[in-house]
């Protein structure tokens, strides 16, 4: 029995004489180090997921800007090549009867805006060459127009 105490109380003497005083205290200092760097790698991933964060957003930010100067060039473009076509339209528009809007081609109700093409459908039907039995619309005419554009053409 007495072997037995001495033992259990050998041990904790023992462990307590390997790590002097000095050794313990420099591991707790030791461990508050290790905490203190493992702190900061995780304040630098966190400011680094925020940089890459704040990078892509300032990039999200360019590629919008970069499509709506895509989309204003390309509405450029098309006023360039209406407007490199404006020429030809005036040559072409007394022929044809193009003329510019005017305040009746805006309808006030569906009512009225089916009156207005109802008018410009009879209108050029009146303006079509009729050929035969009041039938309307016939190849020949198709023809007969095609003769006209040419020769204003020429």
């Amino acid at each position: 029995m007495y072997q037995t105490e001495t033992m259990a109380w050998s041990f904790p003497e023992r462990a307590r004489s390997r790590i002097p005083p000095i050794g313990q205290g420099l591991a707790v200092v030791a461990a508050v180090i290790a905490i203190a760097v493992i702190s900061c790698g995780g304040i630098a991933g966190y400011l680094l997921s925020l940089r890459i964060a704040a990078w892509g957003s300032q990039s999200h930010a360019i590629d919008v800007q970069i499509l709506a100067k895509r989309q204003e060039v390309q509405r450029l473009r098309n006023e360039l090549d209406f407007r490199s076509r404006f020429p030809e339209l005036e040559r072409w528009s007394s022929p044809l009867g193009l003329q510019p809007a005017d305040g009746r081609q805006y309808a006030q109700s569906v009512h009225q805006l089916d009156m207005l093409a109802a008018a410009r459908r009879q209108h050029i039907a009146d303006q079509l060459p009729r050929v035969g039995d009041d039938k309307g619309y016939t190849p020949q005419a198709r023809q007969q127009l095609d003769g006209l554009f040419s020769d204003v053409a020429n």
